[in-house]
C-alpha cells in the first residue's frame, strides 16, 4: 500500500490496472509495437513480466496482511484465473476456509506475533497451525520471501510453529516439500527413489537449536563442513595451543 500513497484500496485498485493493461497488450500486441493503441501505465517490458502469470504459467505472489484485504484479493485473483500465492498473512487464520477452497499457499513467518501497523493486528503464534490444519499450504520464510538474511533461522521458526500447535512432521514439510511443490520444483523436497539427494543429517532434532548439521548432501555430493567460521575457529585455537 505504501506505493499507493498509503491506501490499501489504491493498491489494489493499481493491480487491477496492471492486469489489466497485460491482458490489453496480449490482445493487441501488434497494434501496441506500432504505436497504435493506447498507453499504459506499466512499462512494455513490465507488461511481458506479467504474461506468464496473467496466463497461469506463474504464480502472483501478493505480499498481505488484513483479513478483509486477503479477501479482496481471493476475488480478484479468481476474476482473472490467477494462481496466487499470499505472503504475510498475519490474519490468514481468519479466513483459513477461504484460503483452503481457493487453494493458495500462504509463505509466512510463525514468529510474526506481534502487530507490526494496524495491517496485522490478528497476529497471533498459532497462525501456521491455525492454516495448517485448515488445510493451507504452508510455506516457512524467516523474515520475507525477498530476503535471504539470517535464512538459517527459519529452523528456529519451525520449532516455534511446531511448539505452537502445528506439529513437527507439518513444520518440516513447510520448509522442504510444501515449498519444492507449490513451486513445482520436480524431484525435491521429499526422500524418494528418484529424486535429487538433497539431505542433511542432524547430530539430534533438527527444530531444536542445539542440533548440528553432522552431514550435507546436495545433488548427491557430499559437501565439505568447513566455513569461515571453523577456519577462524581452528586457526586461533591452534595459537592458544602454542601459547
Amino acid at each position: 500500500a505504501k506505493h499507493a500513497g498509503g491506501s490499501r484500496a489504491a493498491a489494489l485498485a493499481m493491480l487491477r490496472e496492471a492486469l489489466d493493461d497485460a491482458l490489453d497488450y496480449r490482445q493487441n500486441k501488434a497494434e501496441v509495437l506500432a504505436g497504435n493503441r493506447r498507453s499504459y501505465a506499466l512499462s512494455l517490458h513490465d507488461l511481458e513480466a506479467l504474461q506468464p502469470v496473467i496466463t497461469g504459467d506463474k504464480p502472483l505472489i501478493v505480499k498481505i496482511h488484513r483479513a478483509s484485504d486477503i479477501e479482496a484479493v481471493l476475488a480478484l485473483a479468481n476474476s482473472y484465473g490467477l494462481k496466487l500465492i499470499l505472503s504475510g498473512a498475519s490474519e490468514g487464520w481468519r479466513v483459513a476456509d477461504k484460503l483452503a477452497a481457493a487453494e493458495v499457499p500462504v509463505i509466512m513467518c510463525p514468529t510474526q506475533n506481534l502487530p507490526r501497523s494496524y495491517e496485522s493486528l490478528g497476529s497471533r503464534l498459532d497462525n501456521a497451525a491455525l492454516l495448517h490444519a485448515a488445510g493451507v499450504s504452508v510455506l516457512f520464510m524467516s523474515t520475507s520471501y525477498d530476503q535471504t538474511h539470517n535464512a538459517y533461522l527459519v529452523r528456529q521458526s519451525a520449532g516455534n510453529a511446531a511448539a505452537n500447535g502445528m506439529g513437527k512432521s507439518a513444520a518440516i514439510a513447510a520448509m522442504t516439500s510444501n515449498p519444492a511443490r507449490v513451486f513445482k520444483m520436480h524431484n525435491a523436497g521429499d526422500i524418494a527413489v528418484g529424486n535429487e539427494a538433497n539431505l542433511v543429517l542432524w547430530g539430534g532434532d533438527p527444530l531444536e537449536l542445539t542440533s548440528e548439521a553432522e552431514l550435507v548432501l546436495i545433488k548427491g555430493q557430499r559437501i565439505p563442513m568447513v566455513s569461515r567460521s571453523t577456519q577462524l575457529r581452528d586457526r586461533y585455537f591452534q595459537k592458544l595451543q602454542e601459547d
